[in-house]
């Protein structure tokens, strides 16, 4: 439910007139914990050529997941989620 949540905030930041595209980055950063299973321990940051977006709390961690932005084929940039402290094995399963 948090990721279609998410999908949804970011389909309303889209549609917001006069908004720019580096407004656009740094809110779907601020959005991106929120759709993770642990959303209070949970940083994003977004990388977009030389620009940089990310929530307050981002720090990089041993905890992080990755993926590249292509844009027509191409590295663009990357999105970064990091778990700011470990969860226990224990605490894995379906939200």
């Amino acid at each position: 439910m948090r990721q279609v949540q998410a999908l949804y905030s970011l389909a309303e930041i889209i549609e917001r007139a006069g908004i720019s595209l580096n407004e656009v980055y740094q809110e779907l950063a601020d959005i991106l914990p929120k759709s993770w299973q642990y959303p209070e321990i949970t940083s994003a940051r977004i990388v977009i050529g030389e620009s940089e977006f990310q929530t307050k709390n981002f720090i990089e961690t041993e905890w992080r997941q990755s993926a590249t932005v292509k844009v027509n084929g191409s590295k663009a940039g990357r999105i970064d989620i990091d778990y700011v402290e470990q969860k226990s094995n224990q605490d894995e399963g379906r939200s």
